[in-house]
């Protein structure tokens, strides 16, 4: 469900911060086979984000969903790259209510 989604992606951002905040700043700087490979597994993700958030928000199409999923995970990986004085707990409870918030308008 949307709610697991959310608690694991969080949880790999501020566990893994500096893996993520790696990946955030050097992907592009992979070879094209593997950042091709790497899409694909991403797209795959996305999809099971998509078909969780679906239901709570009968107002999006295909496109606007795909939008909506894409922006609140590149917003969590790229939260890796603040540094911030917030200890680790609250910044994933801050990271989950923003992400509910905005993939659902909550």
């Amino acid at each position: 469900d949307l709610s697991t989604l959310i608690d694991l992606h969080v949880g790999l951002v501020v566990g893994e911060r500096a893996l993520v905040g790696v990946w955030v700043r050097e992907q592009r700087a992979l070879d094209e086979d593997v950042r091709r490979s790497l899409r694909f597994r991403m797209r795959e993700y996305e999809a099971i984000w998509r078909t969780a958030v679906a239901p709570t928000r009968p107002d999006l199409g295909t496109a606007e969903l795909a939008l909506v999923v894409g922006a609140a995970l590149a917003m969590l990986n790229a939260s890796s790259l603040i540094d911030s004085p917030v200890p680790s707990a609250n910044r994933a409870d801050l990271l989950r209510d923003l992400t509910l918030a905005a993939l659902t308008r909550s």
